[in-house]
């Protein structure tokens, strides 16, 4: 996907100032482009955000691109209250500035493509398994999670933005099914790999009646799971704020 359409990425343009920030103090304006930090470039707002929160509360030189010159500001990082990806509620290193949420999409060869492509899928399943992890320890709240209806959502939204955000949402969606998938359920793929290797243990296959019976569990495990996100679901339609 990244060889043919490119990998897109949210460049490090501001699109706000928060009041009362360390950037505001400083100086900087929405539409200014963040060129580097202490020396370091930077090109997506992820490496922005990463370069922040490994300095610390430390001042830092930023080079700023504002109408055509290069211009310099020393800024020191407060701790601020934000949401992570799994809309938990953290305290990091900010500046106080919001990004402009445009995509700009950079063009790939196909090696650089694949390995693009490598980690970011690693990156994905990274993110699925801890989803999976805080849903157990109800770090996050089960409200969370979704089903059949919530994917045909999403894929709607994705497709009014072009095809090759439809595309990505398959690909990511492809990932987190991998590993579901391979979760060490009965019925799953991941049970069978269970059964294969205590086969392969003890030197011949568990016995039908304890086969079964772990089937059966996995299948009321598996029907309980399609209840649940199926609640969900139908609550998210009458309750949109969900």
């Amino acid at each position: 996907m990244f060889a043919v359409s490119g990998l897109p990425y949210i460049p490090t343009e501001v699109g706000r100032v928060m009041e009362e920030s360390p950037a505001e103090r400083a100086g900087l304006k929405a539409g200014d482009v963040i060129a580097a930090v202490d020396g370091a470039p930077v090109k997506r707002w992820e490496e922005l955000a990463q370069q922040i929160r490994q300095r610390g509360g430390q001042p830092l030189s930023v080079t700023i691109q504002r109408s055509g010159q290069d211009l310099k500001f020393t800024i020191t990082p407060e701790i601020r209250q934000s949401e992570n990806l799994f809309g938990q509620k953290v305290q990091t290193f900010q500046i106080g500035v919001a990004s402009s949420e445009r995509l700009v999409t950079e063009e790939l060869g196909p090696l650089k493509a694949l390995e693009e492509g490598l980690l970011y899928s690693l990156r994905i399943a990274a993110l699925t398994l801890q989803s999976i992890y805080k849903l157990l320890s109800r770090e996050i709240s089960m409200d969370t999670i979704g089903g059949p209806i919530m994917i045909a959502q999403v894929a709607g939204k994705q497709a009014e933005m072009g095809f090759s955000h439809l595309i990505h949402f398959m690909a990511v969606l492809s990932v987190n099914l991998t590993l579901l998938n391979l979760l060490p359920i009965p019925v799953l793929d991941g049970g069978h790999l269970v059964f294969l290797f205590l086969e392969a243990m003890r030197g011949k296959p568990l016995a039908v009646k304890h086969r079964e019976v772990a089937q059966a569990v996995g299948m009321m495990l598996l029907l309980t799971l399609m209840v649940l996100v199926f609640y969900h679901d139908i609550m998210r339609l009458f309750s949109p704020r969900q």
